[in-house]
């Protein structure tokens, strides 16, 4: 999680309403409790020149400066509560502005401890407190200190929300983290598009992917061009097991062109789980033309199977013999083999058993030897056939098959049991 930036408040408003002793002027109609506050809260000649001279170093962005006529004041005004308050928080934002927050957290503690800052100014230095806390990632006690400013604010912002958020996130609070960033985004007509990225993560973490499907929903009507908020929410949908919603998902996403080479293969093995093969093999084919999907092996032998899914076996052959040019292993010659020999094509299924027999790296090599022996017995090399055979009979899996054929190929044959070899 990123760190969010403290959003200091204007030099200006540092001492907004302080003059030299304007707070002392009390109406004489007022209480004498009003009278002794607004005296706490005068400024003398001299702190009042100080504290405009620091704000005028500031503006210029003399820092450095400035904290030094803080820093010298403040022993000279220890006696005074309201000096001393506003001397530290005019400290406080020097530290902000040169990115020393520790030292800005004490002063605005220290601005905060003594009594006399006028409700509002105290209001927005605890926000700052808080904001300033989360930000060197002491979560725990900005928390405690945004808890404090909420309970005394009528209407907190969307960004409030956020901010706490964030802190339960790092406190491992992930149900109160989920509770307060909904809050923001249900106060804000354009909620920004990290506080949805935020909350998303939050239900991804916690498996809550039900809750995770109208905000993704709504990011891919807002940014449809964007291919990872139609990848997320295809994946909330195959884990919510709505595989036809997850195929609609990637189909509208194709059509607004906004898939990825990977997506776009996603959106083709979607079709061949819905029993679409024909989907699966024209997509695939189409974007191998354009380009867009490269002919790799595997791109090749998904299309091929997509093909014999259709029931389309020539094509199926064709991409599957690509495929298999392309690998170190025979098992797409096999695979080829068995599609020559649904359509009786036992010589080319043959040749096709020696390429997968030549190559090696086989899963079933007794089964490309029973196969080879069956495809030579069709095509009348019987020779060859009884060879394959007696090689597929050493198997478990075949011996008893095997068998039955070389017995067929016997009772057929004129040539002697020697010759055949047997």
């Amino acid at each position: 999680m990123r760190r969010w930036m403290v959003r200091a408040l204007a030099a200006s408003t540092l001492l907004l309403g302080v003059t030299p002793g304007s707070l002392a002027k009390a109406a004489d109609t007022d209480a004498a409790t009003a009278e002794q506050t607004e005296a706490k809260r005068s400024v003398s000649q001299s702190t009042y020149e100080r504290l405009t001279q620091a704000k005028k170093h500031m503006e210029q962005g003399q820092y450095g400066e400035a904290a030094r006529l803080l820093q010298e004041l403040l022993p000279q005004v220890k006696d005074n509560d309201y000096e001393t308050a506003l001397t530290q928080q005019s400290l406080a934002y020097v530290y902000l502005d040169q990115k020393r927050y520790r030292e800005a957290i004490r002063a605005m503690e220290a601005a905060l401890a003594r009594p006399g800052l006028p409700r509002e100014v105290t209001h927005a230095l605890r926000y700052n407190l808080a904001q300033v806390y989360i930000q060197t990632e002491e979560y725990r006690n900005g928390l405690a200190v945004l808890t404090q400013w909420l309970s005394d604010e009528k209407n907190p912002s969307a960004d409030v929300y956020f901010l706490a958020a964030v802190a339960h996130h790092h406190l491992k609070q992930d149900e109160a983290a989920i509770r307060h960033i909904q809050k923001a985004i249900a106060k804000t007509p354009k909620p920004r598009e990290d506080w949805h990225l935020f909350l998303l993560s939050l239900y991804f973490e916690h498996k809550r992917y039900q809750e995770a499907v109208p905000i993704l929903t709504q990011l891919v009507t807002q940014y449809p061009s964007k291919p990872s908020y139609w990848r997320y929410l295809t994946d909330v949908y195959l884990n919510l097991k709505r595989e036809p919603e997850a195929l609609a998902t990637l189909k509208c996403a194709y059509h607004t062109g906004a898939l990825e080479v990977a997506d776009r293969v996603r959106l083709a093995q979607l079709y061949l789980h819905q029993n679409l093969p024909y989907s699966a093999a024209r997509l695939l084919e189409r974007e191998m033309a354009r380009g867009h999907i490269s002919r790799t092996a595997s791109h090749l032998e998904l299309l091929g199977n997509s093909w014999a899914m259709a029931r389309d076996h020539k094509r199926a052959i064709g991409s599957l013999q690509q495929a298999a040019g392309l690998v170190r292993h025979g098992n797409l010659y096999l695979t080829v083999a068995q599609l020559q020999m649904n359509l009786e094509h036992w010589e080319e299924a043959s040749k096709s058993l020696d390429q997968a027999l030549d190559k090696g790296g086989l899963k079933a090599p007794e089964e490309a030897q029973f196969l080879l022996g069956v495809a030579c017995y069709h095509h009348d090399d019987k020779q060859r056939a009884v060879t394959a055979l007696t090689q597929a009979r050493k198997s478990s899996r075949y011996r008893t098959q095997a068998q039955r054929w070389l017995e067929q190929i016997q009772r057929e044959s004129s040539v002697q049991e020697t010759d055949l070899r047997f």
